[in-house]
């Protein structure tokens, strides 16, 4: 059965991202793939009996599965979902992520081969239905400058500044007034902002403000702390982004120095309010709440590729 190949190629996969050190999350990636595989094919499908007629299925229930069904659909079978999804006039899966989707099928077919349960592997050249037709500098879009303006300018947004006249009551207000500016004067990603810690605020010798971005701290013994260790997404990453003026005059250093006085330890987050996820993502709850809610509050997003970063 399908189901007993999946296994295979699931472990081998596990060991192979365990040793090149591959993220938890690109694994569990690969298993949710396995598990709609199995779910179009069937997970008792005999593997000996998997044709291009199979492929072509697989392939067109793809063209037609909206994305983020589990999300919008939870719990409804895939071709119900497609149903409701096209009733619904939602987005199907991109044909990237598609072609992501085929490729793990074809990668899981050529081990039934290898394993002699196939004779062949019939999906090595499927593709989409569709082709991408995205550039890849088309892929995310950027928000507008007067969709900028509209969302700085917009009630949430000015209700979490610490001067207003209707403050935003929860504690967990600063990254929600800091994040959205900080990435705009210094081009950094969520994950980065939401890790910073009060020491990551530095000068130069010649007192030029700058945040350190690197990829990890030690403590007091050398030893890395859960606490206070930071991840970047890659080595390349690893940069020092000047401070723009205009973060200093709205008053970022003093936010900085409030912290430093509040904290025993300079190593503590700027954002003790963001928590990791299971990935250690400790801007995920951010970035979800302002794609879902406060960018949607605030402006009129022109198509789904605009997001927060």
């Amino acid at each position: 059965p399908l189901s007993e190949l999946a296994k295979i190629f699931v472990a081998q996969v596990e060991e192979e991202h365990q040793q090149n050190n591959r993220s938890q999350k690109r694994t569990d990636k690969v298993k949710a793939i396995v598990k709609t595989l199995l779910e179009i094919v069937g997970k008792d499908f005999a593997v000996h009996k998997i044709d291009d007629d199979v492929v072509q299925r697989v392939r067109s229930l793809l063209a037609r599965t909206p994305s983020n069904r589990h999300k919008i659909y939870p719990g409804v079978p895939i071709e119900k979902a497609i149903e409701k999804a096209k009733a619904d006039k939602k987005e199907p899966l991109s044909p990237v992520t598609q072609a992501v989707y085929l490729d793990t099928f074809r990668s899981m077919l050529a081990v039934g081969v290898k394993k002699k349960f196939l004779l062949t592997n019939p999906a090595e050249d499927v593709k989409p239905l569709k082709r991408d037709t995205v550039p890849a500098e088309k892929k995310r879009l950027p928000l507008r400058p007067d969709q900028l303006k509209a969302f700085f300018e917009g009630e949430f947004y000015r209700s979490c500044s610490p001067a207003a006249e209707q403050p935003y009551s929860k504690s967990d207000r600063a990254w929600r007034f800091w994040m959205p500016l900080i990435m705009l004067f210094s081009g950094a990603r969520p994950n980065e902002i939401a890790q910073l810690r009060i020491c990551d605020l530095k000068r130069t010798d010649k007192g030029t403000l700058f945040l350190d971005l690197v990829n990890d701290s030690k403590d007091e013994e050398g030893d890395e702390t859960e606490a206070h260790v930071k991840v970047l997404k890659t080595e390349t990453s690893r940069r020092k982004i000047p401070v723009h003026s205009e973060l200093v005059r709205l008053g970022f250093v003093k936010f900085v120095e409030a912290r430093e006085a509040q904290e025993k330890n300079s190593t503590e987050r700027l954002f003790p309010e963001l928590k990791a996820n299971k990935y250690g993502n400790f801007a995920w709850y951010a970035s979800r709440r302002f794609n879902e809610v406060f960018l949607a509050h605030e402006i009129k997003l022109d198509a789904r590729r605009q997001c927060l970063y």
